[in-house]
């Protein structure tokens, strides 16, 4: 009597190249991570909890962002639980970002550069129309450093005022997907959310009989949970074409942060005359509002190996997403610098001009896309825009299923009246896409 048994194995011994090289890569992350986690100078980021992270992979970052809607085998999407439910083969991804700055205002120039790990995702199906995603990505970066001069009142002692702020907050996540009905799916994801944020004021005084720093310091350990759904919905339309329509909802989460506050004197050998730790366990919050995102989009051909007869693959789409960090401004985390409702629309598409082909330029895959963006930074009674335009490519290698993949985008923030930032972001990350675990029968 013939009997069936389960069980997992690996593949081959290239496959397990694979997870060895995932292994050094989560290594050499967590080893370095002081370093990786850095940005380009960034006054915006001294409000709040600083500069929030995109929360987008490099494809989807090559389209504007779009990708709320658009469901892949081959690529990690970071925006919508619910589109795990396509994944039927394990698919490892990792980025690295990199940004520079011209940053102008009506009297100075600066600019700077930097780098940063983008994410690190692990995505692979457990049941049948069902996946899981668990993964480390930016939450916040915190980065500025500005300088102001004046004069004591009734003096004649000039002050120089140096701010200067680091740190983040990180966001390990665990996510799921599972497909309902063939074209209805629903997804979830759970975040912890956890990292400091130090922000410095520092007063030199020079009265040309004496030299000395007062400077003050406040630093917030952060750590909470938070929560995304999505959903999407598909129908066949022409040309064996689909369009897709995706919804993702963040809740509403209040950041529980513990302060620390410290007062010091130092003399310019930076040893210190006084001070005093004001208050080292402060309990307090941020309130971080929900976020919710909708977009549609046009797709045929990712989700096969070719489009029926016709080998060209393509998607368009739009995403639109709205957040009201208004209800933040009750929290003295903000520092008297209200933010208000924002808003983001995000345009673009991709094309592989033929997945069969073999010639090896028509397989590889072509992004483009528009991002706009409402902040919710405003300063000088001035709301702060940002606009950008992006490129991508994804470069197939071993048999199409995995890829090296590549971002660049261009675009502005702010004005002169503020802060004006001209900036040219890049990124480079990898996917690995594969049948790691197989089920084996035997008599």
């Amino acid at each position: 009597m013939k009997t069936t048994n389960f069980y997992f194995r690996f593949i081959s011994k290239r496959t397990t190249s694979f997870l060895g090289a995932i292994l050094i890569l989560c290594a050499s992350f967590f080893i370095s991570f002081s370093t990786l986690a850095q940005m380009a100078n960034n006054p915006f980021s001294r409000i709040g909890l600083g500069e929030i992270s995109t929360q987008r992979s490099i494809s989807n970052l090559a389209m504007g962002g779009m990708g709320v809607s658009l469901p892949t085998i081959k690529y990690s999407n970071l925006q919508n639980p619910a589109l795990l439910s396509y994944h039927k083969l394990t698919v490892f991804e990792g980025a690295g970002l990199g940004e520079y700055k011209d940053l102008k205002t009506n009297t100075i120039q600066t600019n700077d550069f930097s780098g940063s790990l983008g994410y690190l995702s692990l995505i692979f199906p457990v049941y049948k129309n069902m996946a899981i995603n668990v993964g480390f990505q930016p939450f916040s970066s915190v980065n500025y450093n500005a300088v102001s001069y004046g004069l004591l009142e009734n003096t004649s002692t000039f002050v120089k005022y140096d701010y200067e702020g680091t740190g983040g907050v990180s966001q390990v996540f665990l996510g799921t997907g599972y497909k309902i009905v063939d074209n209805l799916s629903l997804g979830a994801q759970i975040n912890y959310n956890f990292g400091a944020i130090s922000n410095t004021s520092t007063s030199t005084l020079d009265d040309f009989r004496g030299s000395f720093l007062a400077q003050l310091t406040d630093r917030y350990n952060y750590s909470d949970f938070t929560y995304r759904l999505g959903l999407h919905y598909f129908i066949s339309v022409f040309d064996n074409s689909q369009i897709n329509v995706g919804v993702s909802y963040d809740g509403t989460a209040n950041f529980d942060a513990t302060h620390f506050r410290a007062f010091e004197r130092k003399n310019f050998g930076d040893i210190v005359i006084d001070g005093d730790t004001l208050f080292s366990e402060m309990k307090e919050s941020i309130k971080i509002p929900d976020a919710f995102t909708v977009g549609i989009s046009l797709q045929r051909g990712y989700l096969q190996a070719a489009s029926g007869t016709k080998n060209t693959a393509y998607s368009i789409g739009v995403d639109y997403t709205m957040q009201d960090w208004s209800i933040s401004n009750g929290s003295t985390i903000v520092r008297n610098n209200p933010l208000q409702s924002s808003y983001k629309i995000s345009a673009g598409g991709e094309i592989t001009p033929n997945v069969r082909n073999s010639n090896y330029l028509a397989r590889i895959t072509y992004r483009a896309g528009f991002t706009y963006t409402q902040t919710p930074l405003v300063v000088n009674n001035e709301s702060i825009e940002d606009m950008s335009l992006s490129i991508g490519f994804s470069l197939p290698v071993k048999n199409n299923f995995s890829s090296l993949n590549l971002y660049s985008a261009i675009g502005q923030r702010g004005t002169l009246d503020t802060i004006q930032e001209k900036y040219i972001k890049l990124g480079l990350g990898i996917s690995i896409s594969d049948r790691w675990f197989v089920r084996s029968r035997f008599d």
